[in-house]
């Protein structure tokens, strides 16, 4: 039996500066994400910019986790809306371009595990594939099943552990706590939610209050998941990406995340939409 793990958390975290949560942004009005081409000698180098990281050279997840933006897009069959029933969730992960990089898919499980989602439904356990367009796995996501808050694992496709998404109980608010892999049995937070309720916007902010990330959740059609059959969420980890937004997300750190942390954060968009963006949270 492995000890339990070490968790380093901030001790003093100061609050981060975002503007007031408010709806998703208005596609016409204000860009998803930054309507130029990206200096690509900028990011030539950024998959090894892992210093002393879980996910190595060789880790074929530095392809898709290298971009300054992902798209995640929940898709969903008309049935499910429908009837109710509760399908394995599946995600289709774009780059800002549109570009399609990866699918994130549920593990069916059988006979059994379909019963376990009609009955624990979002609070269901899971295991996540995130699989590259040549089918590899790339990255795993791991849950067990949590009745209050979600703790959820990022892990190589060895389960080889890469950081950890804790979300804090809160009547009000929408918080997580973001920890990575620093040494054996030992994660160090490098990040942390604390979004108002209603929020479509989430900063993530490290230990000195700066927004080192972000994620929006821009639904497509309308705005509440019964009346459409997606849910799209731009995540922001680097710099650039900030470009048109700036106005919302201030004191934005000049520093783009390492792959161990976009690993984590990818898998927090996975928490989110669970937590707070499934039928059984539409009072949310």
């Amino acid at each position: 039996m492995s000890p339990k793990p070490t968790y380093i958390e901030f001790k003093d975290p100061k609050k981060s500066q975002s503007g007031k949560p408010h709806l998703p942004f208005n596609r016409q009005t204000q860009p998803l994400y930054p309507q130029q081409s990206i200096p690509l000698a900028q990011y030539t180098n950024l998959r090894a910019y892992n210093p002393g990281g879980v996910i190595g050279e060789k880790d074929l997840a530095g392809r898709i986790l290298s971009e300054p933006i992902l798209i995640v897009e929940r898709l969903i069959q008309p049935y499910e809306l429908a009837v109710g029933f509760e399908e394995c969730n599946r995600y289709i992960v774009k780059n800002y371009r549109g570009e399609k990089l990866a699918m994130i898919e549920e593990h069916s499980g059988g006979f059994k595990k379909m019963l376990v989602r009609q009955v624990a439904k979002s609070k269901r356990p899971f295991t996540f594939d995130v699989i590259d367009n040549d089918g590899n796995v790339v990255l795993k996501f791991k849950r067990k099943f949590e009745f209050i808050t979600s703790h959820l694992k990022a892990c190589l496709p060895n389960d080889t552990l890469i950081g950890e998404s804790f979300e804090k109980y809160n009547v009000i608010k929408r918080k997580y706590n973001l920890f990575q892999v620093t040494g054996p049995n030992q994660l160090t937070q490098f990040g942390y939610v604390n979004a108002p309720p209603k929020s479509f916007e989430f900063s993530i902010g490290d230990e000195q209050g700066q927004t080192i990330a972000a994620v929006d959740c821009n639904w497509t059609g309308l705005a509440r998941e019964v009346f459409t059959n997606s849910n799209m969420y731009i995540i922001r980890m680097d710099p650039w990406a900030f470009q048109g937004v700036a106005d919302f997300y201030k004191n934005v750190k000049q520093v783009p995340l390492t792959l161990d942390q976009r690993a984590v954060l990818l898998a927090n968009v996975v928490s989110l939409d669970f937590d707070y963006f499934t039928r059984d949270h539409d009072s949310n």
